[in-house]
């Protein structure tokens, strides 16, 4: 299991931006592959102020964050981002929430694409924090056989 945290926080002007653009409460994702206590977790995204693909530390107030538990398995989780580890930040795929059909640069990824991709959803860079979100409380529901 891994956990998904959307992020719901003040924040600054560009989580207000990107909220009201992609039209939802979430500027930001994270996906969590461990924890320590109810705030500490093992963190893995793409970032901007981290300058792209980033595997860390974070402590993650619940007043501003949701989370939702995935059937995923976090060992792949962590492999994925340890081969990804720092690629850059996809400010061009940003722009395929504005103009689509742009899909960005492959080798750069935004918080919502990586993450999804991460846990094998295909085409992820399609999907911002709002898009995804109602993606994973549909798959919390199902159980793998």
């Amino acid at each position: 299991m891994v956990t998904l945290a959307f992020y719901r926080g003040k924040g600054n002007w560009v989580n207000a931006l990107i909220r009201l653009w992609t039209r939802g409460p979430y500027s930001h994702t994270e996906v969590i592959t461990k924890s320590e206590g109810p705030n500490l977790h093992y963190c893995h995204s793409a970032d901007r102020p981290d300058k792209g693909v980033r595997s860390k530390w974070r402590l993650l107030d619940v007043d501003e964050w949701d989370f939702v538990e995935v059937d995923a398995d976090p060992v792949a989780v962590e492999q994925w981002y340890a081969e990804r580890l720092h690629c850059g930040y996809d400010f061009l795929g940003l722009l395929g929430f504005v103009f689509r059909p742009e899909t960005g640069d492959k080798n750069k990824y935004f918080c919502s694409e990586a993450n999804a991709a991460s846990i094998g959803i295909n085409e992820a860079w399609r999907l911002d924090p709002n898009t995804l979100k109602p993606i994973i409380d549909n798959l919390s529901n199902f159980k793998r056989n």
